[in-house]
């Protein structure tokens, strides 16, 4: 639905955080919930992270794009999956992979076998 937002809000975090992704993750995973693998937070918990550790406040329109892709409400609390976090700097790196490179068009694009198929399902050998 709107996780393709949801990755780039993940991303911006990601971009904006420069050399404090490390420390902002880290306090993510400590002030989530363990019983749930760290993966749940409270909404107004993860919003104040942001702001002391990456400086950012979040906006009423990406707090509802959480909300409503991955939001639940315990015991009249909002709670949002975080889980994206943990894979961002992994996922970044391979989009730069795979932006770096540089594949060309071959005219003879036909697969070739470095083991030595031939296409030949049974192999004739001089005994």
């Amino acid at each position: 639905m709107h996780m393709d937002d949801v990755e780039k809000f993940y991303y911006f975090l990601f971009s904006k955080s420069d050399k404090k992704w490390g420390h902002f993750s880290r306090k993510v995973m400590e002030a989530a919930n363990p019983e749930d693998n760290h993966k749940i937070i409270e909404l107004e918990q993860f919003e104040k992270i942001i702001s002391e550790v990456l400086g950012l406040k979040l906006t009423e329109k990406q707090k509802e794009l959480l909300f409503n892709t991955s939001g639940r409400i315990i015991h009249g609390k909002k709670f949002i999956n975080i889980s994206p976090i943990y894979s961002q700097k992994f996922l970044l790196e391979v989009r730069n992979l795979y932006h770096n490179l540089k594949i060309q068009e071959n005219e003879e694009d036909d697969a070739v076998d470095a083991a030595g198929y031939t296409g030949n399902f049974r192999r004739d050998f001089d005994r």
